[in-house]
């Protein structure tokens, strides 16, 4: 009796002390946002690199709305295109109020946001704010000098009756030129993957690295990136600047991209000169990479959508047929289709500018700084070929 009593003393105690098992660690997994949009489906717009390079503290409502505004670059266009001076824009707006200013008007549905309904309200307050909110602009005058010009984006105007969901925008002229040119460059980026993420820096970030994806890394200072975050004077400790803004971007990015719903996402390293090596950095490294699910065909697809792109806009804004510029198109390759891009912009606005009617044969003249043009590039590309 002794003895069986003992053993189940010992077999109690041995119960007892049984290590309790450790907890598992937490994962770290970001939980993806709903309603999101696979790459093939996303909807690509072309932004301005003086649009992504703007400085402003947008909240993620705004910066959605911003996606909207962008997405009405062609619209912007035509309007810019259709008015011969500031006057006469007030006979192309499309708003149902009149921009007296001489701007540009229009209406936009609360479903360009990509915003669900349940939260409009939040969507009207993120408005109201939105010209009360100074941003930015790189600025670069006809002689070369650069600014920085310190304006807002643009007025809204709100229906108080909350069964309409719209807002009519107006846009100063000078601000709606920033929206459409391209004069320091420009990149792609998918409207959804800002859309659907509710960090205003992943936002932010994401928007940059699709600037630099082809060349896979860019390098920012510390006190740039503070100054376009409006981060001055807010996580004075880099490491809280890091934890608060950089790491969230960072996972959330790779997760989407890795996920198939964004097409790019980033690493990034702490650069340091002289002897400091901890502390404020003097140059943060962004290490920029594909997502895994368009590493092999996404080159392609990019090449035919920005072929289609640039011949859409020289027809649009020149009056050419397809059959008339069919000998230029057919000279466009991977090598020079973004600098083309970017010299069809800058043509189309000296045409605009042109108010004392110095062109005279305008199809002539584009088309002749078309043909130049490329010569050039294919004389470029043929000696670094060599």
């Amino acid at each position: 009796m002794a003895t069986a009593k003992s053993t189940t003393n010992e077999g109690a105690s041995a119960k007892q002390t049984k290590p309790k098992k450790k907890p598992g660690r937490k994962s770290t997994k970001v939980k993806l946002p709903e309603g999101l949009i696979p790459i093939e489906e996303e909807t690509w717009l072309l932004a301005p690199l003086t649009l992504t390079l703007m400085r402003h503290n947008y909240t993620s409502v705004q910066n959605k709305v911003l996606m909207s505004i962008l997405e009405c670059q062609n619209i912007l266009r035509q309007m810019l295109n259709a008015g011969n001076g500031v006057s006469s824009l007030a006979t192309v707006q499309r708003g149902e109020i009149a921009n007296e200013k001489g701007g540009l008007s229009f209406n936009l549905d609360f479903r360009s946001f990509g915003i669900d309904r349940n939260h409009y309200n939040e969507l009207r307050s993120s408005l109201k704010m939105l010209p009360a909110i100074p941003v930015e602009i790189p600025f670069k005058s006809k002689e070369g000098k650069r600014y920085r010009k310190v304006t807002s984006l643009c007025d809204v105007f709100i229906p108080e009756e909350k069964y309409k969901t719209y807002v009519v925008v107006h846009i100063d002229k000078e601000v709606a030129e920033k929206l459409v040119t391209f004069e320091l460059g420009w990149h792609r980026l998918g409207k959804e993957v800002v859309t659907s993420s509710n960090n205003k820096y992943t936002q932010r970030i994401y928007m940059y690295i699709t600037a630099w994806t082809r060349v896979g890394r860019s390098v920012m200072s510390s006190q740039e990136l503070r100054k376009w975050l409006q981060l001055e004077d807010k996580y004075r400790e880099f490491r809280k600047l890091a934890a608060r803004v950089l790491d969230p971007a960072q996972k959330e990015l790779e997760e989407l991209a890795r996920a198939g719903y964004c097409d790019c996402y980033f690493t990034y390293e702490k650069k340091y000169t002289g002897y400091k090596k901890a502390g404020e950095p003097d140059q943060i490294e962004f290490r920029i990479y594909k997502s895994p699910k368009l590493v092999n065909n996404e080159d392609q697809a990019v090449f035919d959508r920005q072929y289609e792109q640039l011949q859409n806009m020289i027809m649009k804004h020149f009056g050419f047929t397809q059959r008339e510029i069919e000998s230029l198109m057919k000279r466009i390759n991977e090598q020079n289709i973004q600098e083309m891009i970017t010299k069809v912009s800058t043509i189309y606005m000296m045409v605009h500018d042109d108010k004392k009617g110095e062109i005279k044969d305008i199809k002539a003249y584009v088309y002749k700084a078309m043909d130049n043009f490329l010569n050039e590039t294919m004389d470029t590309y043929e000696e670094i070929k060599d």
